[in-house]
């Protein structure tokens, strides 16, 4: 046992010597002792803001959908306003072209060819020879019944 002892005292005697170094630990590790609620609460903190990350982005994820339906639903309606203005267009540009002539005459400007008419051949104009007025006992008689209400016949 004496041998026990002197071992003892022997990895003893350096203790002296180890008791600032150990003292200095003890007072370097106390901060972490309140360090370790601190980082808990920070840790709890940042665990609620990432939950309200999260629901604002499933919140905006919802909104881009709507825009993109939104967008979508008016990209539709332009189109289908493009296609009712290029048909006004077509109406005012066919209007436009059956629109009278100003140089030529009354009855021209009247009935004047339009896009989907064809247009007249001209005539050669020949002069006929002037009628001579018809004498009332050369006028051919009219065959047929007479119309109702009428004491006229009614034409073959």
């Amino acid at each position: 046992m004496r041998l026990e002892l002197t071992r003892v005292r022997e990895q003893t005697e350096s203790l002296p010597e180890l008791m600032p170094a150990v003292e200095r630990l003890i007072k370097q590790t106390e901060p972490l002792s309140e360090l370790l609620p601190a980082l808990e609460s920070l840790k709890k903190e940042l665990g609620e803001q990432l939950e309200r990350l999260r629901e604002l982005i499933v919140a905006l994820e919802g909104d881009e959908s709507h825009l993109n339906v939104t967008a979508g639903t008016l990209v539709d309606e332009l189109v289908a306003m493009h296609k009712t203005v290029s048909g006004l267009q077509n109406d005012v540009q066919s209007v436009t072209e059956r629109l009278p002539d100003p140089s030529k005459g009354p009855l021209q400007k009247a009935h004047g060819p339009h896009r989907r008419c064809r247009q007249p051949k001209p005539v050669a104009h020949t002069r006929r020879p002037p009628r001579e007025p018809a004498l009332e006992h050369q006028r051919t008689p009219r065959v047929g019944k007479a119309l109702p209400g009428s004491d006229r016949p009614r034409d073959a």
